[in-house]
């Protein structure tokens, strides 16, 4: 029983780290987000054209081999963060 446990925990670890998002797709979801919680055209026109472009510039992504983690600054005492991992974005602190 051991060594299927210990079979299953190594191949959950490799498809982790196979399939830890990246910095483009972390852009991406936050679009989505912002997208999701406005109402207005306009600023989810801006989000469509510029978003990527000025979420990449104002986001670090630190890895962690098995996940990633993403932090933008919105400002000072703004920051979104979110863990990656399996292509997914788990959200840990929206303002």
């Amino acid at each position: 029983m051991k060594k299927y446990t210990v079979i299953i925990v190594l191949f959950l670890l490799v498809a982790a780290a196979l399939t830890v998002p990246s910095k483009q797709q972390y852009a991406e979801w936050l679009k989505g987000h912002i997208k999701e919680k406005n109402n207005s055209v306009i600023i989810n026109l801006g989000v469509d054209l510029l978003g990527t472009t000025i979420i990449e510039k104002v986001t670090t992504c630190q890895s962690y081999i098995v996940l990633s983690v993403c932090t933008t600054e919105i400002s000072d005492s703004e920051k979104i963060k979110a863990a990656g991992i399996f292509n997914h974005f788990i959200p840990l602190q929206f303002p």
